[in-house]
């Protein structure tokens, strides 16, 4: 018996002794720390922990690194991440971008510099938009890609693959809040609201923002909630200035809140044994997403630094540790999205808002929703919402909604500063109305010694299977071309002075078919009335020949456009094919510089077809280019001048549209071009551009002023540009060297701020 114990202990202690021999594995905490865009550097430091085996246990996170460590935590692969980042959508995300859906399509190109809105609410109290940058597309991306975390977890932070708690502010009680359970997205967004930029979210009643604002490197939070062996901080934020900097004022005042941003990380609240990583961001703006893979790269570089105290934590791979959640996931793009709760709005809102986003009554996958989504979102009144999904108990997804229910007003201002007399100054204000359908009221106004201009329409969107709009507009336009002689070269001796005015009243009907080509069916009344000298020597004393054409037009429009800007675009493409019908009468009243006598009047009709198409390559160096034909069956006017005034025109060039030049003008003709476009710093680039232009029969003066056609396809000239432009955040600052082979302007240089764009006009 004694020996019997005797063995028994002899084991035992073998089994200990065996146990002490293995080295216990020390668990891992990891800290993110905010710093707006250099958080991305963090994905550098994960890529380095996985590939040297470092297992992470634990994470806590602030604003950017709440949404890199919310991403490990749920099972995404550091590489995963990195090709979220790397992506175009994110870039979208980040900036706030909204793709324009066909759906919405606004083919008013207005030369707006910038917009503000109000909310009107039952007491028609006006209250600012809060949100400076637009927040609808990363709302539904991290709910598309985190909800399902947070379902497998049963909502509980805990039971994620990895542990995971973030930090948010309450700027209310002025105080730090930590979440640890709930939709993961919600977390992770509501971390990331910087006051004035996010709007924030509400969670538990309390509306949050960034958590930067009082913990943006939780290590205390950390070893509170987990109490790790070794934790890994990675801070990303920087300390601004070691003392208080007296000079630049304004500049500091300016970047005030950057600097607020910028915390002054406490490298003190870790323990000896634990790991210190500090990537070198300092060249790089806490708001400027666009160079991701450099911040990657230098936070992988800045991990590696740290190798030598990493060492006690290489190859710590947990046992039996967790396979990613993503394998488990249950497939997304299946039609599981069951049903839609829309919070915020009346019922007859709510059936517009669901047909936006469920056209068919059917279930949907979250790429389908996903699309709706971003057709609603594509118009401005529905860009404070907020989206959501919900698992219920049948084992449907279904889809979230809060609507703010306010009605919205947009006011806009712009215009352009031109070395020519060719500036303007833009105003214009938009109002939405919701009901059973989306109801737009809009009206703008440019004002100028070159250009004037008023525009007022009433437009209706009616969601189906086949969305469509019917709209009611009216246009006022006047041109004054007189002498160009501000910095530009010209060889016309006798004065150029032309008179346009355009009056347009027209109904529209537009819907969208598949690859958001949209269609326009237009019918209207115009009259467009120019004033003009005919060539010769003029006098102070002479009376201008008037020619007004009152008519009706017919029209229909395919179109597509996604390039990025509207002047100067570097991205995207551009087609658009329209045919119209014109017909109406042409009344002349001469003037004491024409031959004729007597007031006379003509019928005019014709049919025009007309193609333009345009699209950009490359990544670094871009090449681009422009295509348009057009054919015509267009009579002559009573007159040369009415006829070349009243020809169709290429206008390649930003200030073409500014001139009357007689060899960029025909009935029928057909032109291309190609562009460069090389940057040379920060949205600093040079931009080249050549064109060349065919019409099949040129427009002479023969006896007693009369228009005549000649030629077959000779009529061949070209133009060209040279530009070096500033995109700023207004709009673009340009200068730009210009060539016409015209006789009458063939060189113009022009340095411009802002955009050259009109209200259309019936003709031309």
């Amino acid at each position: 018996m004694k020996l019997f114990f005797a063995i028994l202990v002899i084991l035992h202690c073998s089994f200990l002794i065996s146990l002490n021999a293995q080295p216990l594995r020390k668990t891992v905490g990891l800290v993110l720390s905010g710093g707006g865009a250099k958080g991305i550097a963090h994905v550098g430091v994960l890529k380095y922990l996985e590939e040297n085996n470092i297992s992470v246990d634990y994470i806590t996170g602030t604003s950017m690194g709440a949404i890199v460590g919310g991403f490990y935590a749920s099972g995404y692969s550091a590489l995963q991440i990195e090709e979220l980042i790397l992506s175009e959508d994110f870039q979208t995300w980040s900036s706030g971008k909204i793709v324009k859906d066909a759906y919405f399509v606004d083919d008013n190109k207005s030369a707006d510099m910038f917009s503000f809105f109000l909310n009107l609410d039952s007491n028609f109290q006006a209250s600012f938009k809060s949100n400076l940058i637009e927040d609808s597309p990363i709302n539904f991306a991290l709910a598309e890609r985190l909800y399902q975390a947070s379902k497998a977890a049963k909502y509980n932070f805990d039971n994620l693959p990895i542990p995971f708690r973030c930090i948010a502010a309450d700027i209310f009680t002025q105080q730090s809040i930590i979440l640890k359970d709930g939709n993961l997205n919600d977390a992770v967004r509501a971390s990331m609201t910087v006051p004035l930029f996010f709007r924030p979210i509400k969670i538990d009643g309390k509306y949050l923002y960034d958590g930067g604002i009082y913990n943006n490197f939780p290590v205390d939070v950390m070893r509170d909630e987990f109490n790790p062996d070794i934790i890994i901080g990675v801070n990303v934020s920087s300390k601004a200035f070691e003392e208080y900097p007296f000079e630049n004022d304004e500049e500091l005042i300016s970047n005030s809140l950057k600097y607020f941003l910028l915390d002054n990380t406490d490298q003190t609240l870790l323990n000896e044994g634990d790991v210190f990583i500090e990537p070198s961001l300092d060249n790089f703006s806490p708001f400027d997403f666009s160079k991701p893979s450099q911040m990657i790269a230098l936070g992988y570089a800045a991990a590696q630094y740290q190798s030598k105290n990493l060492e006690n934590v290489i190859g710590n791979v947990k046992l039996n540790s967790l396979e990613t959640s993503l394998s488990s996931f249950e497939n997304f793009d299946v039609k599981n999205i069951n049903f839609i709760e829309i919070d915020g709005l009346k019922n007859r809102q709510k059936g517009y808002v669901r047909s936006v986003l469920k056209p068919k009554n059917e279930m949907q996958s979250v790429a389908q929703l996903r699309n709706g989504y971003y057709r609603l979102i594509s118009n401005e009144y529905f860009r404070g919402i907020y989206p959501e999904f919900v698992y219920d108990t049948l084992g449907n997804y279904n889809f979230r909604l809060k609507v703010n229910p306010k009605e919205k007003v947009k006011l806009s201002i712009g215009g352009n500063l031109s070395t020519r007399s060719i500036s303007t100054i833009y105003a214009g204000i938009d109002y939405d109305f919701l009901s059973r359908a989306l109801y737009n009221f809009s009206a703008n106004a440019y004002a100028g010694r070159f250009y004037t201009s008023g525009r007022a329409s009433i437009k209706s969107h009616y969601p189906s299977n086949l969305p469509f709009y019917m709209e009611l507009e009216g246009i006022i336009n006047k041109w004054e071309y007189t002498d160009v002689k501000e910095l530009v070269l010209k060889n016309r001796n006798e004065s150029a002075f032309i008179i346009r005015k355009d009056k347009y009243l027209v109904g529209n009907l537009g819907t969208t078919f598949r690859n958001n080509i949209n269609v326009v069916l237009s019918a209207g009344v115009t009259n467009n009335h120019d004033e003009y000298f005919n060539k010769g020597e003029i006098t102070s004393s002479d009376e201008l020949d008037e020619t007004q054409f009152h008519a009706v037009v017919l029209s229909s429009v395919f179109k597509k456009n996604t390039l990025n800007r509207k002047q100067f675009p570097s991205k995207g493409k551009m087609f658009e094919i329209s045919l119209k019908y014109f017909t109406g009468i042409e009344t002349h009243e001469p003037g004491t510089t024409s031959l004729r006598e007597g007031m006379s009047q003509h019928d005019r009709e014709w049919v025009a077809f007309k193609y333009t198409r345009q699209q950009y390559f490359g990544n670094k160096i871009r090449i681009g280019y422009h295509v348009e034909g057009l054919v015509s069956n267009q009579p002559t006017f009573v007159n040369y001048q009415s006829s070349l005034i009243n020809a169709p025109s290429f206008d390649p060039l930003i200030d073409s549209r500014t001139i009357i030049l007689e060899n960029f003008r025909g009935y029928t003709y057909g032109a291309a071009g190609l562009i460069s476009i090389i940057p040379l710093f920060r949205n600093i680039e040079m931009r080249l551009e050549g064109y060349g232009f065919a019409s099949k029969n040129r427009i002479i003066e023969g006896e007693n002023q009369n228009p005549v056609t000649v030629g077959n396809w000779e009529n061949v000239h070209g133009t060209a540009s040279t530009s070096i432009i500033f995109n700023s955040i207004l709009g673009p600052l340009s200068a730009s060297l210009n060539y016409y082979d015209d006789p009458n302007y063939p060189f113009g240089f022009l340095v411009n701020f802002g955009f050259i764009l009109f209200n259309k006009k019936a003709m031309n």
